[in-house]
């Protein structure tokens, strides 16, 4: 099953902005999304709302990731020539591992280490040698007004298929605040009800009304 494409978002973003939108596209043909879009350009009074999807994308990228729902990475790293702070080791993660966002937790020989994060994004690891196991949520790449709309995000589906609430919410703003407010409760709701893992497997369903 091909991933959400970033066109995909926009359109069923500008969907719930203009429920009478006649809009169609194949989700699956990339092609046909990129199509969709530059049509709902030539249209100067979608255009303005397609400019601004950008930013409002990248926003709610923003809140994805301050929740811990990107990616989950592990990299393994070797502490041998790092700088010493009595029992700990100082890991820069800008130089280690630079697509960090959030340190999950660390692993040595298949055991927990403990460790603490500094200001400036050092790690104060407790080992003194060897190899360990940094497992952490990757940074989500931002998208720009160059980004092509075939772009793919490296998100669950069920998450990206929440965005275009979020989107919504911020093109409506300045003409209707309480549909605003409401559209951005509806997608950090949702996205909280995602977070939460099912304890006997389920499927997540998104229906874009609002």
């Amino acid at each position: 099953m091909e991933k959400i494409k970033i066109g995909e978002i926009k359109c069923e973003a500008l969907r719930l902005v203009f429920p009478e939108l006649d809009l169609h596209f194949d989700s699956d043909n990339a092609e046909s999304i990129n199509s969709a879009v530059a049509n709902l350009k030539c249209d100067p009074t979608l255009k303005g709302y397609l400019d601004s999807c950008v930013g409002a994308i990248n926003r709610a990228l923003s809140i994805i990731e301050s929740k811990g729902a990107s990616k989950t990475e592990i990299k393994t790293i070797s502490l041998k020539g790092k700088a010493k702070i009595g029992g700990m080791v100082r890991v820069p993660l800008k130089d280690e591992v630079k697509e960090a966002h959030n340190v999950i937790a660390i692993y040595q020989n298949g055991k927990s280490v403990n460790f603490t994060k500094e200001a400036d994004g050092i790690l104060l690891v407790e080992s003194q040698n060897g190899e360990v196991e940094i497992l952490y949520n990757s940074k989500i790449p931002r998208i720009s007004e160059k980004t092509s709309d075939s772009y793919e995000i490296e998100l669950d589906s069920a998450i990206l298929e929440l965005i275009p609430y979020f989107v919504r919410s911020e093109l409506i703003l300045g003409e209707d605040e309480k549909g605003a407010k409401d559209a951005k409760n509806e997608f950090l709701s949702a996205l909280n009800s995602v977070l939460i893992k099912p304890t006997g497997g389920g499927a997540v369903m998104t229906v874009y009304s609002i």
